[in-house]
């Protein structure tokens, strides 16, 4: 089959996943064609967003290297902030490719060229073609402007061609470390089920090792920024250390590339030279095996999805309880972990314990400053996440149109679910801190402080969802609507780190440390209420007229 009949099929089914996913969660009534319009036009939207946003990123990461350089020796620069920008982007492709691939696989859109005369090859390509073509322009946007960039600014434009095979095996390997990580979801940790406590905690367990996976290369990202000078200095002083590096993903890319924009003595980096070409070419072989592999492995999801990937398959529900914020708590986590664009959210609060080790000092305790800089973090993190747990579950917006509960009850489970990932993260942070350096009051307080914090970022954060963008609090699909999330979690994050900001004010005017927490923490619990009271005012969404959505 030539290529064009495959990219014109790969847009068939990339449109087919987007409108079955956005479905699921609406619930679309009425005329199907301006259904269709409004979610392409919607697709449209998101996509012309992140686009947006990696060419501004990609072109910065190459600007930092030129004008913001992490080292003296342009060497050891241009090294560390290409290996920087491969990590970052293998980081993005995977955290926002995954809900696009849960989407072509839950849709269970391929199954219906079973029955036509097409190869299982064509059909497995036309996968693969179509989470690039629902990825396209936002793909090209992060892969085309650093090598453009780093190269023009360099006066080296003969690595651009270099960089740009660099960058497509960076995509390939986070390609197939994506459906790797969603095939061991849904055949190790989503197959899972059964009503004991001991399976349910294995199964956590599983799900929280399983999003480590996924936050693996942005603590490695981590460690690279917040340390990259401290790193710089020991690689190239030691020898054996710069050797394995040399031979380490992606700083063998980097290092090669380096050489070719600085002036280096050849006979010494002989060695490393050859280590670096063969570590690359290791790697980009491996890219093209572990694509194909990738490519037949999708096929096989998408033409038998487990039972854990279609919509319905695993049935949810209310138990009995003595708590119905408890008995939705409960089912929102199951929830949550029933899908692997949703699920690395359980293991965010070993990322941030491991962020907090990072930035901290040994032996130093933190102040009010350090501390708020930390907590203001986690609630940056948390904000960005909390639409997954809002939109975790489509059905929940109907238990209060066939049962006694309130929509107010629905949220506030919703909130305490990221309250818990919140106190998660705090049980993580507190050992850490108390190991690592020491446990002040001034730590204590901070931290005492994220708790009502977290709750009225949370709570307006669906405000704005529910009032502003349209979007009801469970109807979400965070991957296809972005261009609606961004103002919510701006919001979440300006509300949630406003009573960091008062009680640094305080303390900048000569106030003592608790009297300012104590405002402070007035001021968070009076924002809690004004929000909570606000959320609880909304009514139900109505009913949808004509494909279009009517705020609620």
């Amino acid at each position: 089959m030539r290529l064009s009949m495959l990219m014109r099929m790969a847009g068939l089914l990339s449109r087919e996943a987007i409108f079955r996913s956005m479905a699921e969660v609406r619930g679309f009534r009425g005329d199907g064609r301006l259904s269709v319009k409004s979610v392409l036009r919607a697709s449209s939207i998101n996509k012309a967003f992140l686009t947006l946003v990696f060419s501004a990123l990609s072109s910065g990461i190459a600007l930092t290297a030129k004008f913001m350089p992490i080292a003296s020796w342009s060497y050891a620069s241009d090294s560390i902030t290409i290996a920087v920008y491969m990590l970052v982007s293998f980081f993005i492709v995977l955290s926002t490719g995954l809900p696009l691939l849960t989407s072509i696989v839950s849709s269970n859109a391929t199954r219906t060229l079973a029955s036509m005369p097409i190869s299982e090859r064509c059909i497995s390509w036309a996968n693969a073609l179509a989470f690039i073509r629902m990825y396209d322009a936002p793909l090209a946007a992060l892969i085309l402007p650093f090598p453009i960039v780093f190269g023009v600014l360099k006066g080296c434009p003969h690595v651009i061609p270099l960089l740009l095979l660099f960058s497509v095996v960076n995509f390939m390997l986070a390609f197939s470390c994506m459906v790797l990580l969603t095939k061991v979801f849904y055949s190790k940790v989503a197959s899972w089920e059964g009503g004991t406590s001991g399976r349910s905690f294995a199964r956590g367990l599983m799900t929280a090792l399983w999003g480590l996976g996924v936050f693996g290369s942005a603590i490695v990202v981590n460690v690279l920024v917040s340390k990259s000078i401290e790193i710089t200095s020991v690689i190239f002083r030691s020898q054996s250390l710069f050797t394995a590096m040399s031979a380490a993903y992606p700083f063998s890319m980097g290092f090669l590339t380096s050489t070719l924009t600085a002036e280096l003595s050849s006979g010494g980096m002989l060695p490393y030279l050859v280590i670096q070409a063969l570590a690359s070419c290791l790697y980009t072989l491996l890219a093209f095996v572990g694509f194909r592999w990738s490519v037949e492995a999708l096929m096989d999801m998408c033409m038998e999805p487990p039972a854990a990937a279609i919509k319905g398959g695993v049935r949810l529900s209310i138990k009995p309880s003595k708590s119905r914020a408890a008995a939705f708590l409960k089912r929102d986590l199951k929830s949550l972990t029933r899908s692997p664009s949703q699920a690395f959210v359980v293991a965010l609060p070993v990322v941030i314990g491991v962020m907090v080790f990072l930035v901290s000092k040994p032996g130093l305790p933190l102040n009010l400053v350090s501390g708020s800089s930390i907590m203001v973090s986690v609630m940056g993190i948390l904000s960005f996440l909390s639409p997954y747990v809002l939109g975790s579950d489509a059905s929940a917006t109907s238990f209060t149109q066939t049962l006694p509960i309130r929509l107010g009850e629905v949220l506030f489970s919703k909130s305490l679910l990221i309250l818990a990932l919140n106190a998660a993260s705090m049980v993580i942070v507190v050992p850490v801190i108390w190991a690592y350096s020491s446990m002040s009051l001034d730590a204590a307080l901070c931290i005492a402080l994220s708790f009502p914090s977290v709750m009225a970022g949370v709570l307006v954060e669906y405000y704005v969802l529910a009032v502003i963008s349209g979007v009801g609090v469970t109807s979400l699909n965070v991957a296809l609507s972005l261009a609606k999330v961004i103002p919510s979690v701006l919001a979440g994050i300006v509300v949630s780190s406003s009573p960091y900001m008062l009680m640094l004010s305080l303390v900048t005017l000569r106030w003592d440390p608790e009297p300012s927490w104590a405002v402070s923490m007035i001021y968070s619990l009076a924002v809690l209420y004004i929000n909570r009271r606000a959320v609880l005012s909304l009514g139900l969404p109505r009913p949808q007229r004509g494909g279009e959505e009517v705020a609620s």
